[in-house]
């Protein structure tokens, strides 16, 4: 190759981080699957595979969708395969039938078609199971679990994926059974289950090197690499890295190939930036792994993969603080991503580039390149939803740091201004920069609009109520940051503590709160009390603010706020608090007094494993005597009974008084019936069936014996039921609470909204300090689990 060429693509051109390792060796022959580019390289983690099948419908002279689709010929695929799926519909013939709906699924799915992917695959499943071999079986489950685990349906995934393992051990299945196993190790992956997943991973990879299929034998080493990256396990990453960049070096050239390449680079690149032996070793891979892959792309005339190929580069570059080639090679990769249009590639190294400009001081440019990367992920946020497999990396890990980083130059740059309105317009962007990514986050977890039609109603929640402050703190590394929207404009509030010395402490009182042993939590909620509202205490008092409104942040998701601790009493015996996602995700209603009735569902007997709850009857009976009620107790409370009540009644508030559990993946989530479990669609479902509705529920109160785990996912889950669910607000529990306890709480919670014109955040704070006061429910753990979410009205 030619000095241009090799310039073009960064390589050769460029001084080497260092000396070269030598050229790659010879190639041998081997089959490129089809994998969709967008959802992989986007999340930089696995190689999920889909194997092209070993047969294909005759059709004359024209190529068998199968090799277009390993040709990576999605279009084509959808075009030649309708006509073909039509005349095979007329004959009635299924072994043609499912030998074109499984590739042109699959192609569906890869240009992000998920319904009519969905449609194909489900039918091609339909007629393996009832009318197909076992080869046949074995690949519709293998297409099947890969969209499912795309679709972030990972227990369903695993599943079909199972079943389609034991198929291809039948006998004729078996050509499909490494391909599956790869995919069963990558969803079992993506569960935290790593010892399944290298089981799979061991089982896959001399299935593959027998049938001589070296792609999928080279992913299945980067996915061994993967595992043993996840479970720190610095030899075992360097090594299946180097036996995989061995392995796809010798191939023929393929947009595969160029593929995982920029996954063996990648995976090199994040290792080498931690503080392990192998780090030059691994430096060295990753950039000929990158150049190797750029020069694949380029003769393919692979623009994707070329700026991936680049970007990754200058990553590695930008590792090695060697800023002018780091930002050559970004900008390289930004012409490509910009020239395919791929604006889900381009963010990133907008973001690169943001760093770049940062780490040189030029914090303005640094500023422009951040905004800019924000803007590209407004464009794409809607394929968080779909495409996307679940991965070791939560989605704030994933993206979060671009928001958090321009939010971090703001913050700053506030601290040094002095005229007042710029200074707040500063901190009115930081803050909104953090919201954009907090309702990002609601609407990834939950995988649908509801936050689009949460934004439509919203109101502007500093005009709505006196005394009222918006608290709002964001977690950096070095320090926390509290903005405090008070009547006379926004605050900022800096207090030296890391966000790790936090989550630490945050960890340390929820484990205490739970246990509910004597005064272990007090010294951690003493401390948490003096880093988040000490500093602030005095701007409070000034304002004679009686109600906080809390955006919390990460791990501070997972604790309440009532439990912090001055030495001498509790914060919610100082204020009414609430808890919200969002600001952009509340919306604040003042509860119409006179007119409040309940849909009351209610288990007390012990049903599908779970104990019984005594106390509910009587939960039951005090809060049917307070309000107009009607009630769905154990028989009767099932999914279709509670949603043919609110067919026929626009009850104000809907109260489920049962076992339950808030999961960090919300299809664990359920709340149980007598007859089965109601899960967050279905309660969506229920709450807007009412035909006479033409406002939200105003309460969903969840009664439930545990409604959250103790992770900030879960949390999150927890602070978005109420949007989830179409209501204002929710009251819910963070952990498991004392059956009986629940019940006086929640009494008390009702008859002080019945009794006075006090909000629901004040009505949950005067609860809350009544069993304070008697030495049986005084702990803590015994309380302060409930919080207000969303509307505190």
């Amino acid at each position: 190759m030619d000095r241009a060429a090799v310039d073009h693509q960064g390589s050769r051109g460029i001084i080497p981080l260092a000396e070269s390792r030598g050229s790659a060796p010879g190639g041998v022959g081997g089959r490129a699957p089809g994998v969709r580019f967008r959802s992989v390289w986007w999340i930089g983690i696995l190689c999920w595979f889909v194997a092209a099948p070993a047969w294909s419908m005759p059709t004359g002279t024209d190529p068998p969708l199968a090799t277009l689709l390993a040709g990576g010929a999605y279009d084509q695929v959808v075009e030649q395969g309708k006509p073909r799926l039509a005349a095979a519909r007329r004959a009635g013939e299924p072994h043609a039938l499912i030998a074109l709906l499984l590739p042109m699924g699959m192609a569906a799915q890869y240009q992000g078609s998920f319904p009519e992917a969905a449609t194909w695959l489900q039918e091609a499943r339909n007629l393996a199971a009832t009318e197909g071999t076992a080869a046949e079986r074995a690949y519709a489950a293998m297409a099947w679990g890969d969209y499912l685990l795309a679709a972030d349906q990972a227990t369903a995934a695993l599943k079909v994926l199972q079943e389609g393992v034991a198929a291809a051990r039948q006998g004729e299945g078996i050509p499909h059974l490494a391909a599956l196993l790869n995919n069963l190790g990558n969803t079992l992956l993506a569960q935290r289950n790593l010892a399944a997943a290298e089981a799979a991973f061991q089982e896959a990879l001399p299935l593959a090197r027998r049938q001589g299929d070296g792609i999928l034998e080279g992913k299945i080493l980067i996915n061994r690499a993967h595992l043993a990256f996840w479970q720190k396990d610095a030899t075992g990453t360097a090594q299946g890295l180097e036996e995989a960049w061995r392995q796809l070096a010798q191939l023929p050239e393929s947009r595969w190939q160029g593929f995982a390449l920029v996954a063996v680079g990648k995976l090199a690149t994040r290792q080498a930036a931690q503080p392990v032996p192998q780090r030059r070793a691994l430096a060295l891979l990753a950039l000929e792994a990158l150049q190797k892959a750029a020069q694949v792309a380029q003769r393919l005339d692979d623009m994707n993969t070329l700026s991936h190929a680049m970007g990754c580069q200058g990553a590695l570059y930008e590792q090695a603080r060697r800023w002018s080639e780091a930002e050559r090679l970004t900008d390289k990769a930004i012409f490509y991503a910009r020239s395919t249009g791929s604006a889900e590639i381009l963010y990133r190294w907008e973001w690169q580039r943001g760093r770049l400009a940062k780490a040189q001081g030029r914090l303005e440019e640094a500023k422009g390149w951040y905004r800019r990367a924000i803007q590209t992920l407004g464009r794409v946020r809607g394929d968080f939803n779909l495409g996307l497999r679940d991965t070791l990396d939560s989605f704030r890990e994933l993206i979060g740091a671009v928001y958090y980083q321009l939010a971090d130059l703001l913050l700053q740059q506030s601290k040094e201004e002095t005229e007042i309105p710029r200074k707040e317009a500063i901190l009115r962007e930081a803050r909104n920069t953090i919201e954009t990514l907090k309702t990002a986050e609601v609407q990834n977890l939950f995988h649908d609009e509801c936050v689009a039609s949460a934004n439509a109603r919203q109101a502007d929640l500093e005009q709505v109520a006196q005394k009222t402050v918006i608290y709002y703190p964001i977690l950096l590394p070095d320090r926390l940051e509290i903005l405090l929207t008070l009547p006379t404009g926004m605050r900022q509030i800096v207090v030296p503590v890391s966000s790790s010395a936090l989550e630490t402490e945050v960890k340390q009182l929820r484990d205490q709160l739970e246990e509910g042993e004597e005064l272990e939590y007090l010294p951690h909620a003493q401390r948490l009390f003096q880093w988040l509202m000490e500093p602030v205490l005095a701007e409070l008092a000034a304002a004679e603010v009686e109600t906080l409104v809390v955006v919390p942040d990460g791990a501070l998701r997972t604790i309440p706020f009532a439990a912090l601790h001055d030495g001498k009493a509790f914060l919610v015996e100082r204020f009414a608090l609430a808890v919200t996602p969002s600001l952009q995700l509340t919306d604040p209603r003042s509860l119409v007094r006179g007119h409040i009735s309940l849909l009351v569902n209610a288990l007390s007997k012990g049903v599908q494993g779970f104990p019984a709850l005594p106390n509910v009857r009587n939960e039951v009976k005090r809060v049917r005597s307070l309000f107009p009620s009607r009630v769905l107790l154990d028989e009767s409370f099932t999914a279709p009974s509670a949603v043919g009540a609110l067919r026929t009644e626009p009850y104000s508030i809907v109260h489920v008084a049962s076992h339950g559990n808030f999961d960090h993946d919300p299809k664990e989530t359920f709340l149980l019936t007598h007859d089965g479990r109601l899960t967050l669609d279905q309660l969506q479902e229920m709450i807007g069936q009412s035909k006479f509705r033409t406002q939200p529920v105003e309460l969903l109160t969840l009664s439930a014996c545990q409604t959250a785990v103790g992770d900030d996912r879960a949390a999150l889950g927890l602070a978005g039921v109420a949007i989830k669910a179409g209501a204002r607000s929710a009251l819910a529990s963070l952990w498991t609470v004392d059956d009986q306890a629940t019940a006086r709480l929640v009494t008390s919670f009702y008859q002080n909204l019945r009794d006075s014109e006090q909000s629901k955040a004040m009505a949950l704070r005067h609860a809350q300090i009544q069993l304070i006061r008697d030495k049986a429910t005084e702990h803590p753990g015994l309380w302060s689990a409930f919080i207000l979410i969303g509307n505190w009205l």
